[in-house]
């Protein structure tokens, strides 16, 4: 019970209070518009999702695990293939390894990552371009599919996948490349809204919004967690330092 009690400690009254007004909009929006309960879902594990990751908590990526499932199934009901093929092939996977990555680079027992530092331009290099050059060809393969909107669908794919990656990295980049792709969704969902006037799915539009604003925090909060995880480190004498390393 104590455990549970310093969990939600962490969480701060904004951050209750952001995430309740969002989820209040958007169920007031899904029943105004009649939307699918896979929309909902979506959107309520998401932001939640979402939250837990800004605050570099694991239990952030079980929850955007769960998320994915309903994301597709909404991408395929509007022909998003490149979305479906992201998410179940791309996406979950790298979802596993950063589950794996994070259970043994845990900063203490609530669940908080250590957030890594050391990463250098070398590696953002190599990284953007092992992916540009993957989504080279997952361009062509979505071409295959007849996806919707697919210049903006594979740079979705590039964006999120870049995510990912510095999320397994436990780098704050990954909140700067989940910007950007929530910027080609937001382009992407919007333009399906436009074109066929179905606003039921306007609460998807809403959803990345919020992503986007949660991710802005991330940037800044982990910024912040960083400074504060090393500087424990480094003005801590050898006992604290040896605790803190036997508690993970």
């Amino acid at each position: 019970m104590e455990k549970i009690k310093n969990f939600f400690k962490e969480i701060k009254w904004y951050e209750y209070l952001f995430v309740v007004v969002a989820l209040v909009v958007i169920i007031a929006l899904s029943i105004y518009y009649n939307s699918h309960i896979f929309y909902i879902l979506s959107s309520t594990l998401g932001i939640v999702g979402v939250l837990f990751l800004s605050k570099g908590n694991i239990v952030g990526i079980l929850i955007c695990i769960t998320q994915l499932i309903f994301y597709s199934i909404i991408s395929f009901l509007n022909g998003f293939y490149g979305e479906i093929v992201n998410n179940l092939c791309v996406t979950l996977i790298l979802y596993i390894v950063n589950l794996v990555t994070w259970i043994k680079n845990l900063y203490n027992k609530n669940g908080q990552v250590k957030i890594n530092p050391h990463i250098t331009w070398q590696e953002i290099v190599i990284a953007i371009s092992c992916v540009l050059a993957l989504s080279v060809g997952m361009y062509f393969i979505l071409d295959v599919f007849n996806t919707n909107m697919l210049f903006v669908s594979t740079l979705s794919f590039t964006f999120n996948t870049l995510a990912i990656y510095f999320l397994a990295r436990r780098s704050f980049l990954n909140f700067v490349f989940y910007i950007f792709s929530n910027i080609t969704n937001f382009i992407m969902w919007g333009t399906l809204i436009a074109t066929t006037n179905d606003y039921s799915i306007l609460i998807t539009i809403i959803n990345i919004a919020v992503y986007f604003l949660l991710n802005c925090y991330g940037v800044y909060n982990w910024l912040r967690t960083q400074k504060e995880q090393n500087y424990e480190f480094e003005d801590a004498s050898y006992d604290k330092i040896m605790k803190i390393l036997k508690e993970n």
